[in-house]
């Protein structure tokens, strides 16, 4: 491998390139690009030099009919994130709305691209774009690799010319809060990092305060947005995926424990959510909840099949593993308090205790339970609240008289934890 980049090294010094290294200005000498699937990259006169960008020389891509042409640099040494964590460039679409990738790769394909991705760029004006590399201590990568609208093909006119300048490295400006279990996201100073996949334009996820402190009583929460437009036709950019996911600062310590809870609110009954902790190798698995009811509740995970060789060091996050999202409320979660815990604690809560009866149901559903019921929601399978008490004791009554006959969720509350329940109304 060393001596495959020396090579390299000394081809490009022969056709009299420098060795290339951060910034990347195009302002003095050739720069030496790798074009694949059809792109072609040359430094060409800044063709608008106005606002933030008025430098003489820029690096021009057309990307030609093809889904992911793109372009690549290769760097005088793997890139050392010890230090620096944000790569900031210049950009210039010629059409707004679009989305762009940057990774890292190597000749070695190793697993992995440290892959970043921006959505939305502006159009017919020079904008500074991010990608935050926080979490990634160091890598042997040494090529950077620029996709511009990846998954769409191009077609060589200006519709399809990108035009990118002054590449930086740097220390990050803000300083990101440690990322370890548990999280409550309850520190206003908290900063974090979050992964969105398969690109930003299918899953947000963003830090928000609590839209709804009914069963949950914290200020803040995350805030995820399940859209439905793909990334391309690759595996990883099926919509169905979309979802988030965090990268640790230090790997998952198992002997902490190996079941988690979380608290998830939804927008509508009968849905999923998935958390999977991942390493880079096969195989992963999906702990996947229940049905999840509409409003905030709290599930649990049983991770006993994580193995205690390995070193987790990313936790993502799925909701409706296997549906496409369409970016309305219809598809917008919130996360909270992810826990570790070495058991499964039943000594406030045991779903056993509670007593639902008669099921079949006519006019009257009566519930009892071992501890103080704080509240009882009923759900059509539409997801829509029908009926709602707060008793604050031991036991409710529903008046079901009412009801159209069919199935329905109960929602029971009790000692902060959720049990979910299905009748039928005669």
């Amino acid at each position: 491998m060393k001596k495959i980049t020396l090579l390299i090294a000394l081809m490009i010094t022969s056709l009299g390139f420098a060795q290339q290294n951060f910034p990347f200005t195009f302002e003095s000498g050739p720069t030496a690009f790798t074009d694949f699937d059809l792109a072609v990259t040359t430094q060409v006169a800044n063709p608008d030099p106005t606002g933030i960008n008025t430098s003489a020389t820029v690096a021009k891509i057309v990307r030609g009919a093809a889904g992911y042409s793109g372009t690549k640099i290769t760097v005088a040494a793997p890139i050392d994130f010890t230090v620096n964590k944000i790569i900031k460039m210049k950009v210039w679409f010629p059409v707004a709305g679009q989305s762009m990738i940057m990774k890292f790769e190597d000749l070695g394909a190793i697993p992995g691209d440290f892959e970043k991705s921006i959505a939305n760029v502006p159009a017919m004006v020079w904008t500074e774009v991010s990608f935050d590399y926080q979490g990634v201590s160091n890598n042997t990568r040494d090529q950077l690799v620029f996709l511009f609208n990846p998954g769409v093909a191009g077609d060589g006119t200006a519709n399809s010319t990108y035009y990118f300048d002054d590449i930086t490295f740097s220390p990050p400006t803000v300083v990101y809060d440690p990322i370890v279990l548990p999280l409550d996201f309850e520190n206003s100073n908290q900063n974090f990092v979050f992964g969105n996949f398969p690109c930003d334009a299918v899953a947000m996820m963003t830090k928000v305060a609590n839209p709804d402190p009914t069963g949950n009583p914290s200020a803040n929460c995350l805030k995820m947005v399940k859209g439905g437009v793909a990334c391309g036709p690759l595996p990883d950019g099926n919509p169905v995926w979309a979802g988030i996911s965090f990268i640790m600062s230090s790997p998952l310590n198992l002997s902490l424990g190996k079941f988690f809870k979380m608290k998830v609110w939804s927008p509508k009954s009968g849905s999923t959510v998935t958390l999977k902790f991942e390493d880079g190798q096969a195989p992963t698995f999906d702990l996947t909840s229940g049905p999840l009811v509409m409003g905030w509740q709290t599930v649990t995970f049983d991770g006993s099949v994580l193995d205690n060789a390995r070193s987790y060091n990313k936790l993502v996050l799925f909701n409706e593993l296997g549906n496409v999202g369409d970016g309305t409320a219809n598809f917008t979660y919130y996360y909270d308090d992810i826990t570790q815990h070495l058991t499964l604690s039943t000594a406030k809560f045991d779903t056993s205790s509670i007593k639902m009866y008669p099921n079949p149901v006519k006019n009257s559903l009566t519930i009892d339970a071992n501890s103080s019921i704080q509240k009882v929601s009923v759900y059509n399978i539409l997801g829509q609240e029908v009926l709602s008490v707060s008793p604050k004791s031991n036991s409710a009554t529903l008046q079901t008289g009412s009801l159209q006959k069919g199935a329905y969720m109960v929602r029971t509350e009790i000692d902060g934890n959720v049990s979910t329940s299905k009748i039928i109304k005669e």
